[in-house]
């Protein structure tokens, strides 16, 4: 059986004329194109944007900040900084907002991306221990994970571990963001006690909330694959 946590974010377009609405509230996004994950934008009355998210290539979580206007043509326009690491990068964007879609092209200096989505709503709840194969190339081994939903950051959980490979026991820690469509993104950081090694995925909860389905690379780029379970 399907577990949900209702989410509270600022919600709803205000129709501003024939041509287009308003994005106002906070929209549970997809992106696609230059990298692959998931993100959460906020649109304010006062023209600013504010989101975060985890993205594949990224390797993990970054935060966005700027600010959006309606064209003479009714489009969505603005620019925006994505915050990655201890870098960043600009942007400018246009799309719009009907029908309770969000549709905007980004070009930014790391290039060309899409975020699609819908409003934010009631997320699956994937807090609890889950058990996971993980394969990479060449090798196949298990990490039990603890999701925790953060009391800070709507739709985020954060991710404890620990796992056996064939150089021996290790601890894990990281984030997985959530999205009402049941879209995933994680990232993960492996501890060997002399070395780290940094992961990030995107993927889908299925089987009724039961299993995980992860698919992304590590820092060295090489494809990584995660398939957990409910104990």
């Amino acid at each position: 059986m399907w577990r949900f946590i209702v989410v509270l974010f600022i919600t709803g377009a205000a129709c501003l004329g024939a041509k287009s609405d308003s994005p106002v509230g906070t929209w549970a996004t997809q992106i696609a194109g230059k990298d692959q994950g998931v993100c959460y934008l906020t649109f304010s009355n006062n023209f600013t944007m504010a989101g975060y998210g985890i993205a594949v290539d990224a390797l993990g979580p970054f935060q966005i900040s700027g600010a959006w206007n309606l064209d003479a043509h009714g489009r969505l326009v603005g620019g925006l900084t994505q915050f990655v690491g201890g870098g960043g990068f600009g942007a400018k964007f246009h799309g719009s907002a009907n029908h309770n879609k969000l549709r905007a092209l980004v070009n930014s200096t790391a290039g060309f991306f899409n975020f699609h989505g819908a409003p934010a709503g009631s997320i699956p709840d994937v807090s609890g221990e889950w058990l996971g194969e993980v394969r990479q190339p060449g090798q196949k081994f298990f990490v039990t994970y603890n999701a925790v939903l953060s009391s800070n950051t709507p739709a985020w959980f954060d991710l404890t571990g620990q796992g056996v490979n064939n150089t021996g026991t290790f601890t894990v820690t990281g984030g997985m963001l959530v999205m009402p469509d049941r879209r995933v993104a994680a990232y993960t950081i492996s501890d060997f006690g002399t070395s780290t090694e940094t992961d990030a995925f995107i993927g889908t909860i299925a089987a009724k909330g039961k299993r995980l389905i992860l698919h992304g690379h590590s820092s060295d780029n090489k494809p990584v694959v995660i398939r957990a379970a409910r104990p």
